[in-house]
């Protein structure tokens, strides 16, 4: 991923729990795939001449006054042609139709994008297709010109095309009312959420084009036989833009991505869950080396720009928009994914913190021990009961180990028969977790230390001193979701003998055999990986996405290649 390394949430600019971007490139499929799908009834005007002016009637009003079917008299028929009389009684003057759609080129590839991002996050440019057009005139020819009929249809290979500025807006769904109207993929995690939840604490929200905003823009087409400031490009420019989208709307407005937000809950009821609970939207036009928008863009750099969702998790505060200075996908890789997934380094470093938690603090022990009265060879009894609590660890500010516990417990002393016994034990552990490439490496280091006296012998020793490295190296499955596998590391052992020979050998051993199942280190498990969650919350396009390739960045996010689950 050559752009996204540079994914860095954690800065004090951003401070997003996660971001999902998403190409213009894979909206313009969405909204394509919404197009190719629309099949309504085809859609128009005619103007007749009444009561002196121009009246606009419907398709269907006019065919109610007038049966002859204007656009089936072919471009240069003689207006004394008994179909144009038949007109003439009505006072026809002009009329056009068309049918949303997808234009029938021969690669629709070719087709200029439907939806083109700017710098705005309110607002996009929204192109007009139409599969047939088609437009009819009697065209008076004055003082100097005969009159003629004008019958003009859009070119096969060169659609027209109006462009017009339309609304982002979020829409918040009932689901339970509208749950039909849920695209499929939505439905069925709605389906999962509400089985597995004793109560109702998600809402969904969609973010869409707002066909209701949209105003036609200065860039109009060129018509062969239609020029610019006649009254029939004058009539495309009246009625056209509000018969298109009256039409469009009748399927939906064009979905763009699909969210499930979850209530938050108190941050002391349940750990860290990665839950979406908050999240808004931006806009992200292709950046240059210096982190602005490229003046003039191309194709593809306009093609490699993205709506980014900015998602808070687990009731945090969501910062307020901002726009990053890398681009999430570069234009080299536009054939190759829909999207970025980046989670930041501090939200997954507490993450697995809070996984590792329990076992990490059960080796943060603090060794409370007494001796016993039994003359002349006391014994010893151990507590361990009392350990670290969790601030004892830290997500760290920067670098690749993200979290870090320092553990040390301190001296504890006991000492018997008025200090011809003496014991001082002390414990530090050490652990770190360090995100590098696709790998998550837990470093631990544990040591238990004992100084002891017999009578006027010495003897100090690291009794338990043992390091372990574990790496768990983060893939993809069959089914595009991500998960973690651990190599096990080989236990480092590098112990040493407490020697007082008044107390014989027998006494370190002794010691050992008490604390051993208590201060082994092993393996600690990461049950859950958290980003792959993130699949059941957020919908680009309404659909859902799967992972295809993932790696830390420089500044530790881990990011991620999505793609479409259906790419068709």
């Amino acid at each position: 991923m050559s752009h996204a390394h540079f994914s860095h949430l954690s800065d004090a600019r951003y401070g997003y729990d996660f971001v999902v971007a998403t190409t213009s490139k894979a909206i313009n499929h969405v909204v394509k795939k919404y197009l190719h799908g629309h099949s309504g009834p085809r859609v128009g005007c005619c103007y007749i001449y009444k009561d002196d002016k121009e009246v606009q009637l419907t398709l269907d009003e006019f065919s109610s006054i007038c049966k002859t079917d204007p656009f089936a008299i072919d471009d240069g028929t003689d207006v004394k042609d008994p179909r144009i009389e038949d007109l003439n009684k009505v006072q026809f003057i002009r009329g056009w139709w068309a049918r949303i759609g997808l234009p029938p080129v021969d690669d629709q590839r070719e087709l200029d994008d439907l939806v083109e991002l700017g710098q705005s996050s309110e607002t996009v440019k929204f192109k007009m297709y139409c599969a047939d057009f088609q437009i009819v005139s009697y065209m008076e020819g004055g003082r100097f010109k005969k009159d003629t009929w004008l019958n003009v249809s859009q070119p096969k290979d060169k659609p027209w095309t109006f462009t017009s500025q339309v609304n982002l807006s979020w829409h918040t769904v009932d689901w339970e009312k509208d749950w039909k109207s849920l695209p499929s993929d939505v439905r069925n995690a709605t389906e999962k959420l509400n089985r597995e939840l004793e109560e109702d604490i998600f809402g969904i929200e969609q973010l869409i084009l707002d066909l209701e905003t949209a105003k036609l823009m200065a860039e109009t087409p060129q018509i062969d036989g239609v020029p610019k400031g006649t009254p029939e490009y004058t009539m495309l420019l009246e009625t056209f833009l509000g018969i298109y989208f009256d039409d469009a709307k009748r399927q939906g407005n064009p979905l763009l991505s699909c969210a499930i937000k979850m209530k938050p809950r108190p941050a002391t009821e349940t750990p860290p869950t990665l839950n979406l609970t908050d999240f808004q939207y931006s806009v992200s036009p292709y950046v240059g080396l210096d982190g602005k928008p490229v003046e003039n863009p191309d194709d593809k750099q306009k093609s490699a720009g993205t709506i980014n969702y900015l998602c808070a998790a687990d009731g945090h505060t969501l910062p307020e928009a901002t726009r990053f200075s890398w681009n999430w996908m570069d234009v080299s890789e536009l054939n190759q994914a829909h999207g970025v997934i980046s989670i930041q380094r501090d939200t997954l470093a507490a993450h697995m913190a809070s996984q590792l938690m329990p076992y990490m603090l059960s080796k943060a022990i603090k060794p409370n021990f007494y001796f016993d009265a039994k003359w002349p060879f006391p014994t010893l009894t151990w507590d361990f009961s009392k350990t670290a609590t969790a601030d004892a660890g830290r997500v760290t500010k920067e670098g690749p180990i993200v979290y870090k516990m320092d553990w040390d417990s301190g001296n504890y002393t006991e000492t018997y028969r008025f200090g011809v016994n003496y014991i001082t034990a002390r414990v530090y552990y050490e652990a770190s977790i360090k995100f590098r490439f696709n790998t998550i490496v837990i470093n631990q280091h544990f040591r238990f230390y004992t100084k002891a006296k017999a009578g006027f012998e010495w003897g100090e020793a690291y009794i338990i001193d043992h390091a372990l490295t574990d790496t768990y190296e983060i893939s993809i499955n069959n089914e595009g979701k991500l998960e973690a596998n651990c190599t096990e590391g080989k236990l480092v052992d590098n112990s040493k003998e407490l020697k007082c020979a008044f107390w014989g050998p027998s006494f370190d051993q002794g010691i050992k055999n008490l604390i051993t199942d208590k201060t082994r280190i092993k393996s600690p498990k990461i049950e859950h990986f958290p980003i792959s969650f993130i699949q059941d919350y957020v919908f680009p396009g309404g659909q859902a996405f799967v992972f295809k390739n993932v790696v830390f960045s420089d500044h530790q996010d881990l990011v991620s290649h999505i793609t479409y689950a259906d790419r068709r």
